[in-house]
C-alpha cells in the first residue's frame, strides 16, 4: 500500500497516538539495524547465528517490561 506524503504528514500532525506508534516503530527499526551492523562487524559467524536463533525464538512475542 502506498500513502501520499501529504496524507502521512497530516495524520502525523492530527493523530498523536498514531504519531507515537509510528515513531516507536521507526526508532526500534533503526536500533535493530544498528545492532545488526555492529554484530556483522565485530562478532564471529557462530555468535551471529546464535543471535539470529534467539531472535527467531522470540518472534511474535511481546517484549517484557
Amino acid at each position: 500500500m502506498r500513502i501520499d506524503k501529504a496524507d502521512t504528514v497530516r495524520v502525523l500532525h492530527d493523530e498523536q497516538a498514531f504519531s507515537e506508534m509510528f515513531l516507536h516503530y521507526l526508532l526500534s527499526r533503526n536500533i535493530r539495524i544498528e545492532e545488526d551492523l555492529v554484530e556483522h562487524l565485530f562478532n564471529s559467524s557462530e555468535k551471529r547465528l546464535a543471535r539470529v536463533l534467539l531472535l527467531l525464538a522470540n518472534f511474535g512475542k511481546s517484549p517484557r517490561r
